[in-house]
């Protein structure tokens, strides 16, 4: 069991750092989009392991169009369910107001933009990487990297996409599937 559980950590840590290097190496407008399509389907599952097993409502929650088809109303419900902290909520949907402003614009767009840059300075999940267990999932930085961080828009926003992720991988993993009620209704 322990050799399954340290595999899949292994499968974790590979695959999120995929996400890194695929973001990175997209253009501007496809690096937002794809990591807000990363965050959306992590936020799902998490979803998804809280609701009821019943796959049929799930779906029919979760599909596009429907009262939880849409990245905001999945973050505001994760939220309002208590599985996403404060800071997560805000920045989740910080990346939701850069993911609108390259989705909308016909324009050439970049992290130079002033309103991609001041949304994306204002993420806040790097000074977290001390005090949360997904920090495992994120790339240990030397002091000079975490000033870029800081600093550059671009990595900042990449570098909080992969720690959102990696958050989102532990609450999946401390989450305790609901079941179905048989709770019966008494007669009168």
């Amino acid at each position: 069991m322990a050799k399954r559980a340290a595999a899949t950590l292994r499968d974790l840590l590979k695959n999120i750092e995929l996400v890194y290097k695929e973001l990175d190496g997209e253009h501007a407008r496809g690096c937002v989009l794809s990591a807000v399509q990363y965050l959306d389907e992590h936020l799902r599952l998490v979803l998804l392991k809280y609701f009821v097993d019943d796959r049929k409502c799930n779906e029919r929650l979760l599909e596009f169009e429907r009262p939880l088809g849409s990245f905001s109303a999945r973050i505001d419900i994760a939220y309002a369910c208590g599985l996403l902290r404060k800071d997560m909520y805000d920045d989740l949907h910080t990346i939701r107001e850069i993911r609108n402003l390259f989705a909308h614009s016909w324009l050439p767009i970049d992290f130079s933009n002033t309103a991609v840059k001041d949304r994306t300075m204002n993420l806040i999940q790097i000074v977290r990487t001390k005090v949360s267990p997904a920090t495992v999932f994120v790339p240990r930085l030397s002091d000079a990297a975490k000033k870029q961080v800081l600093i550059d828009p671009r990595k900042r926003f990449i570098f909080t996409v992969g720690f959102l992720i990696g958050e989102m991988i532990c609450i999946n993993a401390q989450t305790i599937p609901r079941k179905v009620s048989t709770m019966e209704i008494a007669e009168r």
